[in-house]
């Protein structure tokens, strides 16, 4: 555990970093937006878990609305299963 000096600075570059990763995020899923044109995006799997944590900078630097799933981690899975019926 941290001393309680460094703990208010270490919540402070977290909130940043999250922050930073929303916005390069969005970023990156804005080229797919533009090619395909999707009404939505939908987080899943074990990234959707901590999107409270950079929500607000992703909604920020996108065109469309995100939701997030309620496969959690099994999204994946289910993805492949279905992709090959399973």
């Amino acid at each position: 555990m941290l001393p309680v000096l460094f703990q208010g600075t270490v919540i402070k570059l977290l909130v940043k970093l999250f922050h930073q990763f929303g916005h390069d995020l969005a970023q990156f899923l804005e080229q797919f937006i533009t090619d395909f044109r999707p009404d939505v995006i939908i987080l899943q799997g074990g990234i959707a878990q901590g999107f409270r944590y950079f929500e607000d900078a992703m909604i920020a630097s996108l065109t469309v609305p995100v939701l997030v799933g309620k496969l959690g981690r099994d999204a994946a899975l289910l993805g492949v299963a279905d992709l090959f019926k399973l």
